[in-house]
């Protein structure tokens, strides 16, 4: 399918361990996609394959209808930025520096196009005042808030290149706190819904998730047991299969037609 980031029967190993078998799974432009899973379901590997970062060893990964295979790693961030579990944590370097690193995979951009987005990114993570502080003197949360925007500005610029991108975060509200989890989340969606990007989210929160998520992918043991709408993926059975534990699944007090997962 032309324009989407797409997985087709992936097969993937780990030390020789198979950590996905058989997945397909596609993103398109436009939706905020969810990826659920207990630790070591396989959700981080998932997210390298789609990343072009690991080959699979079955099955096909494309981009646009592209084997990411084929596609060299500049061309791949071109279309689409990833954000990782861990920020890295050693640059004593200007914060708005590290934002507009976003901007490597687009050298024809001109400084001052690059600097108006780097301030837009930085503003939508809450950081506009932060931009000349050094990065290394940021907290783990601030940090990851700039990792967070320097996507940004790689996913602004892929979007005005092309018209659509695609956005892959490996659990990306880890260190941050609720407020700040929500306004990530709340970033990303409109990324989304703005601007013609495919968001694919890591997310241990299944709440966060039902609340943000358009759709949802529940992995166990490298499976894919479910994909389609939070009220259809966040069930008991699902649920009790993928994480050991069956919850009780409400309606949500607040957002309606999302469910809210109780674990007792």
């Amino acid at each position: 399918m032309a324009n989407s980031l797409q997985l087709e029967h992936i097969r993937a190993l780990r030390q020789s361990r198979p950590v996905l078998m058989d997945v397909s799974l596609q993103l398109v432009p436009g939706e905020v996609l969810g990826v659920l899973g207990a630790n070591g379901a396989g959700k981080s590997t998932l997210l390298a394959v789609m990343a072009g970062e690991l080959v699979a060893d079955a099955g096909h990964a494309l981009l646009d209808d592209v084997p990411l295979r084929s596609l060299p790693a500049v061309r791949q961030a071109r279309s689409r930025a990833v954000l990782p579990q861990q920020a890295a944590r050693g640059f004593d370097m200007p914060v708005e520096t590290i934002a507009g690193m976003g901007g490597y995979p687009f050298p024809e951009v001109a400084p001052a196009r690059l600097s108006a987005v780097v301030e837009e990114a930085l503003q939508q993570v809450g950081l506009a005042h932060a931009g000349q502080r050094s990065y290394a003197t940021l907290s783990g949360g601030e940090q990851q808030r700039v990792q967070f925007a320097r996507a940004w500005v790689q996913t602004a610029l892929a979007v005005a290149a092309q018209g659509h991108a695609y956005l892959l975060l490996d659990e990306p509200v880890s260190s941050l706190d609720p407020r700040h989890q929500n306004a990530l989340l709340s970033t990303a969606s409109c990324l989304a819904r703005q601007k013609q990007v495919g968001v694919l989210a890591v997310l241990h929160d299944l709440n966060l998730a039902a609340a943000w998520c358009d759709r949802l992918a529940l992995l166990s043991g490298g499976v894919l047991l479910a994909c389609g709408r939070p009220e259809e993926v966040l069930v008991p059975d699902l649920l009790a299969q993928a994480y050991g534990e069956r919850p009780d699944v409400l309606a949500h007090p607040l957002v309606p037609g999302r469910p809210l997962v109780l674990f007792s």
